[in-house]
C-alpha cells in the first residue's frame, strides 16, 4: 500500500505526525510525500520525497499490471487529470475511486428567503433561513442526529432521503438525484420533507 500525500510544503503539510505515526505502525504502508513549493527549511528526504505534484507518472508498470485499485482524494482537476492518465495506461475505470474535497458551507449572504423543514422520523420541524447554512448543520442546531461521515473524509455518507420539497446543491454533486440530498452541501428551495 503506497500513499502519494501533496501539499505545497511544510507550512501546509497536514496530519504530518499522524501519517508519521501511522507508517510506524503499518510496515506494509509506504509514504512518499509531494512538496510543490518547498520552503527554504524543507529538507529532501527528511520532510518530503518528491517535489512537485502527483501525476500518473508516479504509479510503477506493476502497480498497472497487477491491477491496483486507486483511491483517489483531492481537488476535482486534479482527480480529472490523474484518472484521464490512468485509463491512457489502461487501468480499468472501476479500479479508480474518487472523492473530492469540499468546504463545509456557512451562512449564505444575499438571499432573503426562508423555508419550513421537517424532519419526518426525528418528528422536527422549523424554518430554514440562510444564516443556517446547509441542511447539515440546520440538523444538528436542531439536535437532530446527522450522518456526517463527510467530514472525515466518507463522502456520501451526508446523504438523505427528499420526501417532499426541492434542495439546491451549492457546489455540484455527481450522483445528485431529485429524491436525495447530499446535507453537508444541500439548502432547501422550497419547502421539505426529510427522511430522517
Amino acid at each position: 500500500m503506497t500513499l502519494h500525500y501533496a501539499t505545497q510544503n511544510s507550512a501546509t503539510h497536514a496530519f504530518k505526525d499522524r501519517l508519521d505515526a501511522l507508517c510506524e505502525g503499518i510496515p506494509q504502508l509506504q509514504l512518499l510525500t509531494y512538496y510543490e513549493h518547498p520552503l527554504p527549511q524543507d529538507k529532501v528526504d527528511v520532510d518530503f520525497q518528491r517535489r512537485g505534484r502527483v501525476s500518473a507518472c508516479a504509479f510503477s508498470d506493476k502497480d498497472i499490471t497487477s491491477r491496483a485499485r486507486f483511491y483517489l482524494c483531492g481537488p476535482g482537476p486534479m482527480m480529472q487529470g490523474v484518472t484521464e492518465a490512468l485509463l491512457s495506461r489502461g487501468v480499468p475505470r472501476f479500479d479508480i475511486f474518487k472523492e473530492e474535497f469540499r468546504s463545509p458551507i456557512g451562512p449564505l449572504t444575499g438571499v432573503n428567503r426562508s423555508f419550513n423543514v421537517h424532519f419526518a422520523r426525528s418528528k422536527c420541524q422549523a424554518t430554514w433561513t440562510p444564516s443556517d447554512g446547509s441542511l447539515l448543520a440546520f440538523g444538528e442546531t436542531l439536535g437532530i442526529s446527522m450522518p456526517s461521515g463527510c467530514r472525515v473524509g466518507q463522502c456520501e455518507s451526508c446523504v438523505l432521503g427528499v420526501i417532499e420539497g426541492h434542495v439546491s446543491h451549492l457546489t455540484p454533486m455527481l450522483g445528485a438525484e431529485d429524491d436525495k440530498c447530499f446535507a453537508c452541501q444541500a439548502v432547501p428551495s422550497s419547502n421539505l420533507v426529510l427522511d430522517i
